[in-house]
């Protein structure tokens, strides 16, 4: 078992994830507008009021991007803390923190926006990494708050203000989803994670 949870653990999570958010955009084809909606609706995009019924939505929007740009900016957020903080987790934990990240910020959606509204990206499952980052941060530390004696995660902290102030102020961006993810990825990280040294500070 140990063995198997070991090469489970070299899996390149981030990788697969960064390779099907490329497959799927290509496939979804956006530069074909007139069918690009028509695409991204049978390929998993969250619609609140379709969810009980299609529940497997709830994880698809994560891997569905909505042009270019959009996947650009993702893919950078995802590239940038994914690779540490799946060495830091292993890619078990990792994989499990995305998918839910990803279930949690659908949930948020489901909650707070019009049950019309279509979401994709996998902007919410990023927010839950940096939840993570968080929570490694504060479990590292002589109480839960001795990282904020440090200028990184205080920096870390502001950045995800920003982004979710940015969020507020922009309407074609999903914040519920950012927020549920943000949440979600905290919450299990720091379950999963005991207290002292060994996490080290990020």
């Amino acid at each position: 078992m140990k063995d198997l949870r070991h090469l489970a653990d070299e899996i390149p999570v981030t990788l697969i994830v960064a390779v099907a958010w490329a497959t799927l955009l290509v496939v979804s084809d956006p530069f074909q507008d007139h069918e690009f909606a028509a695409r991204l609706h049978r390929l998993g995009w969250l619609t609140p009021a379709l969810a009980l019924d299609e529940p497997w939505r709830l994880l698809g929007y994560s891997f569905l991007h909505g042009g270019v740009l959009h996947i650009l900016c993702n893919m950078s957020a995802l590239l940038s803390v994914g690779p540490a903080l799946e060495r830091s987790l292993g890619s078990v934990r990792f994989a499990g923190l995305y998918l839910i990240s990803a279930l949690t910020g659908a949930l948020a959606i489901c909650l707070a926006n019009d049950p019309r509204m279509p979401t994709v990206g996998g902007s919410g499952a990023v927010f839950g990494m940096f939840g993570a980052l968080v929570a490694m941060n504060m479990r590292s530390g002589r109480h839960v708050f001795a990282f904020l004696d440090f200028e990184g995660p205080r920096r870390l902290l502001s950045w995800i203000a920003v982004n979710l102030g940015i969020g507020f102020l922009l309407p074609m961006v999903s914040n519920s989803g950012h927020i549920g993810g943000l949440i979600g990825g905290f919450a299990i990280t720091f379950l999963w994670l005991r207290p002292g040294p060994v996490t080290g500070a990020l």
